[in-house]
């Protein structure tokens, strides 16, 4: 995983607003548990950012606290909320935020985990 600094520097130099570490763990749970896992955006732009909308699919849920605003130069807290599905095991579901920001109008995350 990209260290905070050097991720943050990374999306500078892609001409990116917005930067997220793109795997969370949400941790083992017994199938059919939903729960919750904190993600931190932040905004390196000058710009203040809004997430406008994201994807929701039976397992993975990143819509709860949109639309929001990433203040520039700020950083916030969106929550994804994850249902424990499918066979025993580990699992890694994608979500999708779209943007208000010309440069990255998509970005994308992924939370781990494992069914028990």
């Amino acid at each position: 995983m990209t260290s905070r600094p050097a991720g943050r520097h990374f999306a500078r130099l892609r001409g990116e607003s917005l930067w997220l570490e793109s795997d969370s763990d949400a941790g083992a749970a017994a199938f059919g548990e939903v729960r919750y896992v904190a993600v931190t955006v932040e905004n390196v732009s000058a710009n203040d950012v809004h997430l406008l909308g994201g994807t929701s699919t039976c397992a993975c849920l990143a819509t709860d606290d949109l639309p929001i605003t990433v203040p520039a130069g700020g950083r916030i807290s969106v929550r994804v909320a994850i249902k424990y599905t499918g066979q025993p095991g580990e699992f890694k579901h994608s979500y999708y935020w779209h943007t208000d920001a010309p440069s990255q109008p998509l970005m994308a995350g992924h939370v781990t985990g494992r069914v028990e």
